[in-house]
């Protein structure tokens, strides 16, 4: 027969249970208390996803938040006083899939690797376009892939950025092109060299497309399914099955941050996200909202850098 324990040693249990529980209840109603800074490492106007999200997160909560733009690096200045912050919920990352899951493994001396941060979620994602001037013959990627296996290295693909590098590469090795990869500073470089016919094509966004109608033209959309911004161009899996070129922006925190920190973090960012204005606002942008679980970011960083410290070591990428 089972011993049941005495009225006092009840008390004791629940006193002992209760006080347990005391710090992490009483850290997520006392949270935030004071401003949120969130430090973002893409600079112009990629930051707005964000600016938009935690304008409604301080709607609905009367939470105080602070964007500041850190850009440059691949986002490492972005991302290492985040690396180095406290993990209580005040200092947050605003930063894209390359400069976690791709800039460890090019760029020596960083203080943080790929896992070095808590997840909290993508905001949103967004798939580029591979755009060649208008009278260009290629009538989509796939008659640009097919010129690339008959004549290597003469069909000549602008890009600005080491995540496009990469998927450029992945890009060769699923479909035996060999184009000629040609690196700009920006993306305004490629598109004036794009016009002007030094190259066949670059890697830009659907609203530089767009802008640029009768001058450029969409060849493939990076994201699936196709964009309806631009619903007659296919999207690269219609063309190479099972590749996408998205990228996404989205918040981490220190390493260590309470899981009750990053829960309220979660909640708050998608009940923003789910707002009819804050999403009408995001996809008139050219943004797709992802809004995924902490675990579920974990694992898409996890894939990603698998998949690109094999192509950066392949290439022998970076510094």
């Amino acid at each position: 027969m089972t011993e049941r324990p005495s009225t006092a040693r009840r008390t004791l249990l629940h006193a002992t249970a209760a006080a347990l529980m005391t710090p992490a209840l009483g850290r997520a109603q006392a949270y935030p208390a004071r401003p949120i800074v969130v430090i973002g490492n893409l600079g112009g106007a990629l930051d707005m996803p964000a600016r938009v999200v935690f304008e409604k997160v301080r709607q609905n909560t009367g939470a105080t938040v602070a964007i500041e733009q850190r850009p440059g690096a691949n986002g490492a200045l972005g991302l290492t006083p985040v690396a180095r912050a406290q993990p209580n919920g005040y200092t947050l990352a605003y930063t894209y899939a390359s400069a976690l899951s791709l800039n460890p493994f090019m760029t020596k001396g960083l203080e943080f690797g790929w896992d070095g941060f808590t997840p909290v979620t993508a905001l949103v994602q967004v798939g580029p376009v591979i755009a060649a001037r208008a009278d260009h013959p290629a009538r989509n990627l796939q008659d640009l892939i097919n010129e690339a296996r008959l004549k290597p290295e003469t069909v000549k693909i602008g890009y600005s950025g080491a995540g496009t590098q990469v998927n450029l590469l992945r890009l060769q090795e699923l479909t035996g092109a060999k184009f000629l990869l040609v690196p700009f500073k920006s993306n305004a470089d490629a598109v004036s060299n794009t016009l002007g016919g030094f190259i066949d094509a670059h890697v830009d966004t659907v609203a530089t497309v767009v802008a640029q109608a009768g001058k450029l033209k969409a060849l493939s959309f990076g994201g699936h399914p196709r964009t309806p911004r631009l619903p007659d161009v296919p999207s690269i899996r219609e063309i190479v099955p099972g590749f996408d070129m998205v990228t996404w922006f989205g918040i981490v925190a220190p390493p260590g941050t309470p899981s009750d920190i990053v829960q309220w973090l979660h909640a708050e960012i998608a009940k923003a996200l789910k707002d009819p204005q804050v999403a009408d606002a995001l996809n008139k942008a050219g943004y797709d909202i992802v809004g995924n679980t902490p675990a579920q970011l974990a694992s898409v960083l996890r894939e990603e850098a698998a998949a690109n410290r094999q192509v950066a070591e392949k290439y022998k990428l970076g510094s």
